[in-house]
């Protein structure tokens, strides 16, 4: 052992899959781990969770180093459900090791450790540690479609299948680690940056080549990949493999050939062996900084084959749809979004959900959500609970598993048309049997939608609705927070000419003709909220008298509830200007009063102002 307490073992080493490392405050009582000299350190992962490498301070990224042996769990099951295996279905991942050799400039990693030993087998594919790919040479068989994708922003989508047009599908991996090179359905070849994010189809084990690609194929074993390298540490900007030299993710500009729907979007991925907190990023906090990049994230869903949606909005939390919360977990895929040139992400340690706020680590404690098990393994568990905001929540459903959710939120300084930093654009699933989203004033799909509430004249939110397959569905409205009494919340049918009052009813079953167009889409289905003469906020009587401390303000109001608030003003000059005195909140007894202590020797005017 020497000064800083280092221990050279040529051994095993494991690290268990709810087992955390960490750089305590004090070198000199840290191991440092050093894989060098034929040392084997792996880094578990099960149903239970996966291994946690904590924050390494800046400037010490020696305290572990040489080849690290990293597992991943990939939950399987035999739910069936909607015509398909539930867990047998896509999975945005990532790596949190690279192959030590720089391509151009960037450290790269490899993908051939999703099938192993099986590599370039057929119908003999025969391993339970491995997972099974197809059209993919260096895979288990390079038939049929390709089971593994990459995302590029510059081309133009496509319906033509669940990926296509910005998803270039990997036709080879065999070099992939040892060379850091792959071949893709463009034609080209390309390396990986570190944090690049790969859509990958999981089929189960690589096992049974004749029945796990045939319909209706066979339930997906759980499978725990392992792969070899470096530890990424570090700080770490993130670079699109198709332009990696450029420090900058892509934004399409507004030129010919351009697709709004598309534009910005960047699929990334957690480089490190611990979670992260997106919330790091709020207003330039350390641990990720953004450039033009908008506050979401979007997580694929592997259960609902949907994309949800993630978005700060202050530093203690944000607002999330379907099971996407604040934390990135290890080998977790993402998507962010470029809002204009010269778009850049950088992240480093102390975005890790185990540092504490002087960036070293003197207890460990991962926050809910942080690191994921069982079922939810690549994906966050929970939405983060914040305070309360005036909002409504909505769920397009077949059935317990095929849904779709969208968030509607009510802020009066917030704009009516699409904002990346107020509002989170929708994403269409992937082979999703349902898809819901609300439309900004200017046409934009949106999963998480903040707008004004309206005021004397009603407004109406319209809703974006589809499905894969004709059938009968369920709207429900799940939550309602905050929206004062005085509105009414309307689901408005035009195809049925039918309503529904969703503040006092929850559900709304209804059917989708695919070869009806005006029963789906954007014209169907509007939220209409408008203010109910009945339950208006009025004000009955405002007086004033002298007092024997000084003037008492009396009042009187009808409907005013604890988010209504009054405010006294006064003026010394005949009304001609007014000055704040102070404020008094609702607590929907009716009467209030306000005592000005320090009345001017002259005539006092009273107003009230009313919120």
């Amino acid at each position: 052992m020497d000064d800083y307490g280092s221990i050279e073992n040529a051994g095993k080493f494991y690290l268990g899959p709810t087992s955390q490392m960490y750089y305590y405050n004090d070198r000199s009582q840290n191991v440092i781990v050093n894989n060098e000299s034929g040392a084997t350190f792996t880094l578990q992962s099960d149903a239970t969770g996966s291994a946690t490498i904590g924050e390494i301070p800046q400037g010490l990224n020696d305290v572990y180093t040489g080849i690290f042996t990293v597992e991943r769990y990939f939950q399987g099951g035999t739910t069936y459900s909607g015509g398909r295996w539930v867990e047998r279905a896509y999975r945005v991942i990532s790596s949190c090791i690279n192959n030590g050799t720089p391509v151009n400039g960037n450290s790269v990693f490899g993908l051939n450790y999703i099938v192993g030993p099986t590599a370039g087998q057929t119908v003999t594919a025969n391993s339970l540690t491995n997972s099974f790919i197809t059209g993919c040479t260096g895979g288990s068989t390079s038939a049929g479609n390709p089971s593994i994708y990459l995302y590029n922003e510059k081309y133009t989508p496509s319906n033509a299948t669940y990926v296509s047009g910005n998803f270039l599908g990997i036709t080879n991996i065999t070099n992939s680690t040892t060379g850091g090179t792959l071949s893709t359905s463009d034609g080209n070849t390309y390396s990986l940056p570190v944090g690049t994010g790969v859509l990958f189809f999981f089929r189960g084990a690589a096992t049974n080549w004749s029945t796990r690609t045939v319909y209706p194929y066979i339930a997906p074993e759980s499978v725990t990949l392992t792969t070899t390298g470096y530890l990424n540490t570090g700080p770490y900007t993130f670079k699109d493999y198709y332009t990696p030299t450029s420090s900058n993710l892509a934004y399409t500009g507004t030129g010919t050939g351009t697709n709004y729907a598309v534009r910005g979007f960047n699929m990334i991925g957690n480089p490190y062996p611990s979670g992260l907190d997106w919330q790091s990023s709020w207003s330039g906090l350390d641990g990720i900084i953004r450039t033009n990049i908008a506050p979401t994230i979007w997580v694929f869903n592997p259960v609902t084959y949907q994309w949800d949606t993630y978005m700060e909005t202050s530093t203690s939390g944000g607002t999330a749809t379907g099971n996407a919360s604040r934390y990135i977990a290890s080998g977790q895929g993402f998507i962010v979004q470029a809002t204009g040139t010269g778009a850049s992400l950088t992240i480093d340690e102390y975005a890790k959900t185990t540092q504490n706020n002087n960036g070293s680590v003197s207890k460990v404690s991962v926050p809910a959500g942080a690191n994921p098990t069982g079922a939810s393994l690549l994906m966050s568990t929970a939405p983060v609970q914040n305070a309360v905001q005036q909002s409504l929540r909505l769920k397009l459903c077949l059935d317990s598993i095929s849904y779709d959710d969208l968030f509607i939120g009510f802020s009066p300084t917030a704009s009516t048309g699409y904002n990346s930093d107020e509002d989170a654009a929708y994403l269409p699933g992937l082979g999703a049997a349902v898809g819901l989203a609300s439309i900004s004033s200017d046409n934009i799909r949106l999963s998480i939608n903040n707008l004004p509430l309206p005021n004397q004249v009603k407004g109406e939110i319209k809703l974006f609705v589809t499905a894969s397959r004709s059938g009968t569905y369920t709207l429900k409205r799940t939550d309602l927070q905050a929206i004062p009494q005085a509105y009414e919340v309307w689901l408005m049918d035009k195809f049925k000419k039918d309503s529904l009052d969703i503040r006092n009813n929850e559900n709304y079953k209804f059917s989708i003709n695919l070869s009806d167009t005006a029963s789906f889409g954007s014209n169907r289905f509007s939220i209409v909220i408008r203010q109910t003469p009945a339950s208006a906020l009025r004000l009955l009587s405002f007086a004033g008298q002298k007092a024997s401390a000084g003037a008492q303000v009396t009042w009187r109001a009808q409907n005013e509830q604890n988010y209504t608030y009054f405010t006294v003003e006064r003026s010394t000059d005949n009304g001609a200007t007014f000055t704040v005195l102070g404020s008094v909140a609702a607590n929907a007894n009716g009467v209030y009063d306000f005592l000005d202590k320090n009345p001017q020797l002259t005539t006092n005017i009273y107003r009230l102002k009313i919120e």
